[in-house]
């Protein structure tokens, strides 16, 4: 009777564990609500490497804040963005951030028209996909030094990498010994804006492949429609490490932004 008891008692501990991880599959964190979080525009961009990154990391591990490093390239232009809290501005002055409106134009209400703005993206010219995390979290993420900077977009093509970034506290700082390595877990979304339903679908293929030839990354099995990924594009939502580990060091997100 006993082991009858246990067998069944074990059972539901394991079905338990396993409705629980299903539910946890898709959760996510967004930006703390106590925080003023505003969208900057990295003037001084050829500023930004690693130890700035590894100094955002520090400035944010105390409040658990998040922040999100974007590149935006249209044509042959590029601009570096960073979303995170406001007093970083002051906090990084050798960057010269300045403010700006959020890129994401808000999609329509049902039944409502909207007027296009060839500065925004807009859902219904844009397709969206997630990057699952790197196969091996301890062995260094290669970059190569060309990444995104050999493609050739015509002027009504954009596109977006955004690397929503949580600091994560390393076993030296727990001890108190310092020495941080700037590690985040990341979450990584792209996205691409084409007028042309066919140049779209061709332009996401060829960004996909650009990605998977120069850092290796995939495109995560499981993917959300491009609606639910444009929203939460614009919430800079991240996925917890608890749910799906993605860690990056600072080095290894310069190296995928610059």
């Amino acid at each position: 009777m006993i082991l009858f008891w246990l067998v069944g008692l074990t059972i539901v501990i394991a079905l338990s564990f396993y409705l629980a991880s299903r539910s946890m599959k898709d959760f996510k964190e967004t930006p703390k609500k106590d925080i003023n979080f505003t969208l900057f525009y990295v003037k001084n961009a050829f500023k930004l490497d690693s130890n700035i990154i590894n100094k955002i990391h520090n400035l944010l591990l105390p409040s658990g804040a998040i922040c999100s490093f974007e590149k935006l390239i249209k044509g042959q232009e590029a601009a570096l963005i960073i979303y995170g809290p406001a007093q970083i501005k002051a906090q990084l002055p050798e960057l010269e951030l300045v403010e700006l409106e959020d890129y994401l134009a808000t999609p329509p209400k049902e039944g409502e028209s909207q007027i296009p703005d060839p500065k925004k993206f807009e859902l219904n010219k844009s397709f969206a996909w997630t990057l699952s995390s790197k196969n091996n979290d301890k062995k260094k993420l290669e970059v190569k030094s060309d990444f995104l900077k050999l493609l050739e977009l015509n002027d009504d093509q954009k596109f977006c990498w955004q690397i929503v970034c949580h600091p994560v506290k390393t076993k030296k700082e727990d001890s108190g010994s310092g020495g941080a390595d700037g590690n985040f877990q990341v979450t990584i979304r792209c996205m691409i804006v084409d007028p042309d339903p066919v140049k779209k679908v061709e332009l996401a293929k060829r960004m996909d492949q650009e990605i998977f030839n120069s850092t290796g990354l995939n495109k995560e099995a499981r993917q959300e429609t491009t609606q639910q990924i444009f929203q939460d594009y614009g919430k800079r939502a991240f996925i917890p490490k608890e749910v799906s580990k993605f860690i990056l060091n600072s080095e290894e997100i310069y190296n995928l932004i610059r």
